[in-house]
């Protein structure tokens, strides 16, 4: 997963340029698209987790393909949208 956002140029080459290590963003949600369906989800509360609590995780779901990156907690609240059938 990817995460993209616009950005402040004047921001952007301070990221190039080795100046500002940490971004704050607010989300308002997250589409989920299987190939079929894409619906958005409002995001309760987003946490990053510890290694320690990653590698059970990665257990449990053996049918995803982890990449051993840093992963993110994404509580979901209420549907925001849902598109239905893709075309």
């Amino acid at each position: 997963m990817k995460l993209r956002c616009k950005i402040y140029p004047k921001y952007l080459d301070l990221i190039l340029n080795g100046k500002k290590k940490h971004e704050y963003r607010e989300v308002e949600g997250i589409e989920f698209n299987d190939g079929k369906r894409k619906v958005l989800v409002e995001i309760a509360s987003i946490h990053e987790v510890h290694e320690d609590y990653a590698k059970p995780i990665r257990k449990k779901y053996p049918d995803v393909p982890w990449q051993n990156k840093p992963m993110i907690e994404i509580e979901l609240g209420k549907v925001i949208l849902s598109g239905g059938q893709l075309k």
